[in-house]
């Protein structure tokens, strides 16, 4: 399969390699001239859980044109950037087209329809694959889990089931569900008890549950954003989703959130589409959001000392 993907950061390049390491045509494209020249000198290291190491030599741009002629566009920027990744993009993607977009948090799918328009399709999809730049070029793929994909109209076209074989094959393994805004509302859920938390403290996944404080913090954002999805009609499918927190802190002990990994790299985080969506949500439905609300407001402080220079 001919793959574009749009992000050629961390969860970008390990996908991309992966792809392209099984035997498929990937193309990535990235705005950073700066890391797109490195990637294409050096290729991506991928190293694995167990210690391996593999280096891929990836197709790498900065220009979109170069990018057009897929069968599938992924798209894997931090939200905060998807629409200028996508506005080159924009009335050129052939029609019908599958757009999946394998990003955090709510509203991607408004996001790539309002910047490409309904002439594409929106595949929506969450992954439980976790990944740490360790330099420029090389990832270290810290956690692998199952990475599901769906329709918003709830479908399964065999266009769909082909794109989770594809994946699998990669070695990552796919599949497709009638059901995917609950999947995007429990990894919503997980990234809400986890991400910000671990930002403002500087503590790792597994460390957050070793301290009650947080773990009763953790406890209160999950159960804002649980009010906020029943508010929303969304069925809470969890007897308690903080079960599901607990399990991927634990399962992903060792990981520096992403959050935390942006604010150490002085970026732009991706709370907006996480506790700041439910503070939205939250306040559109009449639910105390409160907690969300504090947590959001910590972490754009954070941001703007990092831009200032400051810690």
């Amino acid at each position: 399969m001919q793959v574009t993907i749009i992000g050629a950061g961390v969860m970008g390049s390990l996908f991309g390699a992966m792809l392209q390491r099984a035997g498929n045509v990937v193309m990535l494209v990235d705005v950073r001239a700066d890391h797109v020249s490195q990637l294409h000198r050096r290729g991506i290291t991928i190293e694995e859980p167990d210690g391996g190491r593999d280096t891929v030599r990836v197709p790498v741009t900065t220009d979109a044109n170069t990018a057009l002629a897929a069968d599938l566009f992924v798209v894997f920027v931090k939200t905060p950037f998807t629409e200028d990744a996508l506005r080159p993009l924009a009335g050129r993607i052939p029609t019908g087209a599958p757009v999946l977009t394998l990003q955090n948090g709510l509203g991607n799918e408004e996001t790539v329809t309002r910047v490409l328009g309904r002439r594409v399709q929106v595949v929506l999809g969450v992954t439980s694959h976790t990944a740490a730049a360790i330099n420029e070029t090389t990832v270290r793929h810290t956690a692998n889990g199952p990475t599901i994909i769906g329709l918003p109209d709830g479908t399964r076209p065999h266009a769909l089931e082909a794109i989770a074989q594809m994946l699998t094959q990669a070695g990552i393994p796919a599949r497709t569900t009638r059901h995917i805004y609950s999947h995007v509302w429990q990894k919503l859920l997980v990234n809400v008890g986890i991400n910000a938390l671990s930002a403002l403290t500087g503590l790792t996944n597994g460390e957050l549950l070793t301290e009650p404080e947080m773990v009763a913090s953790s406890r209160r954002l999950v159960a804002e954003a649980v009010a906020v999805m029943r508010a929303e009609e969304m069925p809470a499918t969890l007897r308690d989703p903080f079960d599901l927190v607990r399990a991927v802190a634990d399962a992903t002990r060792d990981t520096r959130s992403s959050m935390l990994q942006d604010l150490d790299a002085h970026r732009r985080t991706e709370i907006d589409a996480i506790n700041g969506a439910i503070v939205r949500r939250g306040e559109r439905h009449g639910v105390d959001v409160a907690a969300n609300r504090l947590v959001t407001a910590l972490v754009h402080q954070r941001e703007r000392l990092a831009a200032n220079g400051k810690r």
